[in-house]
């Protein structure tokens, strides 16, 4: 379990770099649908590793029988609250990429 910590933290790292990467992006005067759907890509790519880390957890303290459901619990809301970062910077990012695109038609 403490290799998968490791890992984990080391993923969530690298998916907040990610993620704080697209929103500068997001916020910039300069930015475009190509760079906004860039950056998007490399923050899903990030998010379905981290999200591998995150199952493996969750199914170690499933299997746990010294795992109380409250320690379960706070990893499930740690958990959620990357999803939920995930998921509301994915979608602006995505609406944004495809007025960017249909405005070029």
């Amino acid at each position: 379990m403490d290799g998968l910590k490791k890992a984990r933290a080391s993923k969530r790292r690298v998916f907040s770099v990610a993620l704080n990467a697209l929103k500068a992006e997001y916020n910039s005067s300069t930015k475009t649908a190509e760079s906004i759907e860039v950056h998007l890509n490399l923050l899903e790519d990030k998010e379905s590793k981290l999200e591998a880390v995150h199952a493996e957890i969750l199914q170690l303290l499933q299997n746990d029988p010294d795992c109380t459901e409250e320690e379960y619990d706070e990893e499930y809301a740690e958990i959620e609250e990357y999803r939920d970062r995930f998921i509301k910077w994915s979608t602006k990012a995505k609406n944004y990429v495809m007025e960017g695109k249909s405005s070029q038609e």
